[in-house]
């Protein structure tokens, strides 16, 4: 699962490394803000298991996030 994220949105950043989202890369320059200054992009990924199990296999119970 990937989230991407603007440089500037730090609060938005850090909820996605909360959720697991680690940065993988960015595109430079790639959004224009009210002022007309560009900044990053920040591609941030999210690995996914199967619904209901543990990193070890275990069934657990699943809430989905939307």
């Amino acid at each position: 699962m990937f989230e991407v994220i603007a440089d500037t949105e730090e609060a938005a950043r850090h909820a996605a490394q909360v959720l697991g989202f680690v940065p993988v890369d960015s595109l430079p320059g790639q959004v224009q803000d009210a002022g007309g200054h560009l900044h990053d992009l920040i591609i941030m990924e999210r690995q996914l298991l199967d619904p209901g199990l543990s990193a070890d296999g275990e069934v657990e119970y699943y809430v989905p996030v939307f």
